[in-house]
């Protein structure tokens, strides 16, 4: 089932939690499984570290998240829902990363279709 979702998205939220070591542990291996479902290499993504309102309970240092989304190419940001902190930003960036995606796919059609001559040749 979660590989039909997958397929249907035009861009993901990888979310952890951070005072969830183990949530941001997973991360890479939901990164790759929608790499893999796609059969893509990229794909738009935003990396979403959540509860930030939790500051003295966190188990992931900014700094590692920020290098993991470097990692993956794709923006990170910190948000908490209790505290409305940055709450709407992240579906923001994804928006901007489906857009970017989308334009670079459009512009590596367009130079495949402008290389190819137009002739038929029959063998």
């Amino acid at each position: 089932m979660r590989d039909q979702y997958i397929r249907s998205g035009d861009g993901f939220l990888l979310v952890f939690s951070i005072d969830n070591r183990r949530s941001f542990e997973f991360i890479p291996e939901l990164r790759d499984a929608v790499l893999r479902v796609l059969d893509v290499e990229a794909f738009p993504m935003v990396l979403v570290g959540t509860k930030c309102d939790l500051e003295m309970s966190r188990k992931t240092i900014p700094m590692e998240a920020s290098d993991l989304a470097n990692t993956f190419r794709c923006p990170f940001i910190e948000v908490s829902a209790k505290s409305r902190t940055r709450i709407e930003d992240p579906f923001f960036l994804l928006v901007q990363e489906m857009r970017y995606y989308a334009e670079q796919n459009t512009k590596a059609a367009h130079k495949k279709k402008k290389k190819s001559s137009g002739k038929c040749s029959i063998l």
